[in-house]
Protein backbone atom coordinates (compact mmCIF):
# COMPACT_ATOMS: atom_id res chain seq x y z
CA UNK A 1 0.00 0.00 0.00
CA UNK A 2 1.12 2.95 -1.41
CA UNK A 3 1.96 6.05 1.42
CA UNK A 4 -0.64 8.59 1.87
CA UNK A 5 -0.19 12.00 3.26
CA UNK A 6 -3.40 14.09 3.68
CA UNK A 7 -2.86 17.62 4.62
CA UNK A 8 -5.75 19.42 5.72
CA UNK A 9 -4.78 22.56 7.19
CA UNK A 10 -6.87 25.99 7.95
CA UNK A 11 -5.44 29.19 8.91
CA UNK A 12 -6.29 32.57 8.85
CA UNK A 13 -4.37 35.28 8.80
CA UNK A 14 -5.35 38.86 9.58
CA UNK A 15 -3.38 41.95 7.56
CA UNK A 16 -3.44 44.60 10.83
CA UNK A 17 -5.03 42.25 13.17
CA UNK A 18 -7.50 44.07 15.70
CA UNK A 19 -7.98 47.31 15.51
CA UNK A 20 -6.10 48.69 18.52
CA UNK A 21 -8.15 50.90 21.04
CA UNK A 22 -5.48 53.96 19.87
CA UNK A 23 -6.98 53.34 15.83
CA UNK A 24 -10.48 53.28 17.21
CA UNK A 25 -9.93 56.77 18.79
CA UNK A 26 -9.03 58.19 15.40
CA UNK A 27 -12.01 57.09 13.82
CA UNK A 28 -14.69 57.05 17.00
CA UNK A 29 -16.15 60.41 15.99
CA UNK A 30 -16.40 60.67 13.03
CA UNK A 31 -18.96 57.21 13.21
CA UNK A 32 -20.53 58.36 16.10
CA UNK A 33 -21.17 62.04 15.33
CA UNK A 34 -24.57 62.49 17.35
CA UNK A 35 -24.50 59.32 19.90
CA UNK A 36 -27.31 58.74 22.10
CA UNK A 37 -26.53 59.61 25.77
CA UNK A 38 -25.70 56.41 26.98
CA UNK A 39 -23.45 55.86 23.73
CA UNK A 40 -21.76 59.06 24.46
CA UNK A 41 -21.26 57.81 28.03
CA UNK A 42 -19.63 53.93 26.36
CA UNK A 43 -17.52 56.09 24.67
CA UNK A 44 -16.10 58.60 26.61
CA UNK A 45 -15.03 55.62 28.80
CA UNK A 46 -13.17 53.95 25.54
CA UNK A 47 -11.78 57.12 25.30
CA UNK A 48 -10.44 57.77 28.92
CA UNK A 49 -8.89 53.86 28.58
CA UNK A 50 -7.43 54.61 25.21
CA UNK A 51 -5.80 57.89 25.52
CA UNK A 52 -2.09 57.90 26.98
CA UNK A 53 0.94 59.61 27.33
CA UNK A 54 -0.80 62.29 29.44
CA UNK A 55 1.47 63.49 32.23
CA UNK A 56 0.27 62.60 36.00
CA UNK A 57 -2.46 60.14 34.30
CA UNK A 58 -1.69 56.84 34.13
CA UNK A 59 -3.69 53.43 33.56
CA UNK A 60 -4.71 53.43 37.27
CA UNK A 61 -5.59 57.38 37.26
CA UNK A 62 -7.30 56.26 34.56
CA UNK A 63 -9.55 53.51 35.86
CA UNK A 64 -10.35 55.60 38.63
CA UNK A 65 -12.11 58.05 36.16
CA UNK A 66 -13.92 55.48 34.65
CA UNK A 67 -15.10 54.06 38.23
CA UNK A 68 -15.87 57.93 39.07
CA UNK A 69 -18.55 58.32 35.61
CA UNK A 70 -19.94 54.80 36.31
CA UNK A 71 -20.18 55.35 40.07
CA UNK A 72 -19.87 51.81 41.34
CA UNK A 73 -20.78 50.52 44.78
CA UNK A 74 -16.19 50.50 44.61
CA UNK A 75 -15.88 53.35 43.89
CA UNK A 76 -18.33 54.82 46.52
CA UNK A 77 -16.15 52.76 49.07
CA UNK A 78 -13.12 54.46 48.22
CA UNK A 79 -14.95 57.77 48.88
CA UNK A 80 -16.37 56.33 52.17
CA UNK A 81 -12.93 55.08 53.20
CA UNK A 82 -10.61 58.31 52.10
CA UNK A 83 -13.79 60.50 53.19
CA UNK A 84 -13.66 62.41 49.95
CA UNK A 85 -16.18 63.10 47.33
CA UNK A 86 -13.81 63.16 44.45
CA UNK A 87 -10.90 60.48 45.24
CA UNK A 88 -7.07 60.68 43.68
CA UNK A 89 -4.73 57.86 43.69
CA UNK A 90 -2.81 60.07 46.58
CA UNK A 91 -6.01 60.19 48.83
CA UNK A 92 -5.81 55.92 48.58
CA UNK A 93 -2.37 55.60 48.92
CA UNK A 94 -2.51 57.86 52.25
CA UNK A 95 -5.14 55.01 53.57
CA UNK A 96 -2.73 52.95 52.48
CA UNK A 97 0.61 54.04 54.11
CA UNK A 98 -1.24 54.81 57.76
CA UNK A 99 -1.59 50.79 57.85
CA UNK A 100 2.17 49.85 56.70
CA UNK A 101 2.66 52.93 59.52
CA UNK A 102 0.89 51.37 62.13
CA UNK A 103 1.78 48.18 61.99
CA UNK A 104 5.03 46.83 62.77
CA UNK A 105 5.40 43.73 60.98
CA UNK A 106 3.93 42.71 57.20
CA UNK A 107 1.29 39.95 58.38
CA UNK A 108 -0.42 43.01 60.57
CA UNK A 109 -0.42 45.01 58.13
CA UNK A 110 -1.76 42.79 55.74
CA UNK A 111 -4.84 41.63 58.37
CA UNK A 112 -5.48 45.47 58.91
CA UNK A 113 -5.51 46.14 55.48
CA UNK A 114 -7.82 42.99 54.61
CA UNK A 115 -10.72 44.06 57.18
CA UNK A 116 -10.52 47.19 55.90
CA UNK A 117 -11.34 46.02 52.34
CA UNK A 118 -13.01 42.98 52.71
CA UNK A 119 -16.59 44.35 51.79
CA UNK A 120 -15.12 45.85 48.44
CA UNK A 121 -13.41 43.22 47.55
CA UNK A 122 -16.68 41.80 47.90
CA UNK A 123 -18.16 43.82 46.03
CA UNK A 124 -15.79 43.90 43.09
CA UNK A 125 -16.09 39.86 43.14
CA UNK A 126 -11.92 40.38 43.02
CA UNK A 127 -9.14 40.04 45.30
CA UNK A 128 -5.67 40.39 46.08
CA UNK A 129 -3.14 37.55 46.43
CA UNK A 130 -1.35 37.98 49.63
CA UNK A 131 1.78 37.42 47.81
CA UNK A 132 1.14 40.99 46.17
CA UNK A 133 -0.15 42.45 49.52
CA UNK A 134 3.57 40.79 50.89
CA UNK A 135 5.56 43.07 48.40
CA UNK A 136 3.13 46.19 49.28
CA UNK A 137 3.68 45.52 53.03
CA UNK A 138 6.83 44.70 53.08
CA UNK A 139 8.02 48.09 54.75
CA UNK A 140 6.57 51.33 56.19
CA UNK A 141 6.47 52.76 52.64
CA UNK A 142 5.62 51.30 49.20
CA UNK A 143 5.72 53.65 45.84
CA UNK A 144 1.85 53.34 44.24
CA UNK A 145 0.74 51.71 47.24
CA UNK A 146 -2.60 52.15 45.84
CA UNK A 147 -2.42 49.41 43.90
CA UNK A 148 -4.21 46.83 45.53
CA UNK A 149 -7.19 49.03 45.41
CA UNK A 150 -7.19 49.96 41.97
CA UNK A 151 -6.05 46.20 40.57
CA UNK A 152 -9.41 44.99 41.72
CA UNK A 153 -11.10 47.88 40.51
CA UNK A 154 -9.73 47.28 36.68
CA UNK A 155 -10.23 43.60 36.32
CA UNK A 156 -13.83 44.98 37.21
CA UNK A 157 -14.25 47.16 34.69
CA UNK A 158 -12.87 45.18 32.00
CA UNK A 159 -15.67 42.30 32.70
CA UNK A 160 -17.78 45.57 32.81
CA UNK A 161 -16.97 46.01 29.46
CA UNK A 162 -17.10 42.33 28.31
CA UNK A 163 -20.55 41.62 29.66
CA UNK A 164 -21.99 45.48 28.12
CA UNK A 165 -23.08 44.74 24.37
CA UNK A 166 -23.07 48.35 23.54
CA UNK A 167 -19.12 48.06 23.62
CA UNK A 168 -19.05 45.51 20.91
CA UNK A 169 -21.61 47.43 18.90
CA UNK A 170 -19.72 50.65 18.84
CA UNK A 171 -16.17 48.85 18.21
CA UNK A 172 -17.96 46.79 15.52
CA UNK A 173 -19.51 49.99 14.18
CA UNK A 174 -15.88 51.76 14.10
CA UNK A 175 -13.85 48.90 12.78
CA UNK A 176 -16.27 48.46 9.95
CA UNK A 177 -15.05 52.64 9.13
CA UNK A 178 -11.47 51.09 9.47
CA UNK A 179 -12.00 49.09 6.73
CA UNK A 180 -9.95 46.10 8.04
CA UNK A 181 -9.61 42.73 6.42
CA UNK A 182 -9.35 39.59 7.13
CA UNK A 183 -7.43 37.39 4.38
CA UNK A 184 -8.13 33.41 4.83
CA UNK A 185 -5.23 31.08 3.69
CA UNK A 186 -6.58 27.40 3.55
CA UNK A 187 -4.33 24.12 2.53
CA UNK A 188 -6.05 21.00 1.21
CA UNK A 189 -5.46 17.86 -0.24
CA UNK A 190 -6.78 19.21 -3.32
CA UNK A 191 -5.10 22.34 -3.40
CA UNK A 192 -4.99 25.74 -1.66
CA UNK A 193 -7.71 28.51 -1.97
CA UNK A 194 -7.52 32.22 -0.74
CA UNK A 195 -9.74 34.71 0.49
CA UNK A 196 -10.22 38.14 1.42
CA UNK A 197 -12.68 38.98 3.39
CA UNK A 198 -13.69 43.44 4.31
CA UNK A 199 -14.09 42.95 8.72
CA UNK A 200 -17.38 42.60 9.04
CA UNK A 201 -18.21 41.43 13.19
CA UNK A 202 -16.18 40.17 15.70
CA UNK A 203 -16.44 39.62 19.24
CA UNK A 204 -14.03 42.19 21.57
CA UNK A 205 -12.88 40.89 24.55
CA UNK A 206 -11.62 43.05 27.20
CA UNK A 207 -8.98 42.58 29.79
CA UNK A 208 -7.00 44.07 32.55
CA UNK A 209 -2.76 42.99 32.77
CA UNK A 210 -2.66 45.17 35.84
CA UNK A 211 -0.82 43.09 39.34
CA UNK A 212 -1.60 43.91 43.02
CA UNK A 213 1.59 44.96 43.61
CA UNK A 214 1.91 47.45 40.38
CA UNK A 215 -2.10 48.13 38.77
CA UNK A 216 0.25 50.06 36.28
CA UNK A 217 1.98 47.07 34.95
CA UNK A 218 -0.35 46.57 31.78
CA UNK A 219 -3.72 48.90 30.45
CA UNK A 220 -6.89 47.27 29.59
CA UNK A 221 -6.72 46.23 26.08
CA UNK A 222 -8.85 43.66 23.55
CA UNK A 223 -8.33 40.53 21.59
CA UNK A 224 -10.78 40.35 18.72
CA UNK A 225 -11.73 37.53 16.72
Amino acid sequence: MANEIKVEISAKFERGGAPSIKSILTQIDKVYKSPTGEEKNDIDILKILGTSGIKNENISFRLLKVAKILNIDGYQFIQKVTKKADPSLNDIDVIVNKIAMDYETTELRIKAFREIFKPYYTMLKNEVEDTSLRAVFASKYYPNSYSPVIKPLGTWIANYMNTNKNFQIILNNVSRSLDTEQIYLNFRSTGMTFEKKLFKEATFKFEYGGLGKNSNNGGIKFSMK
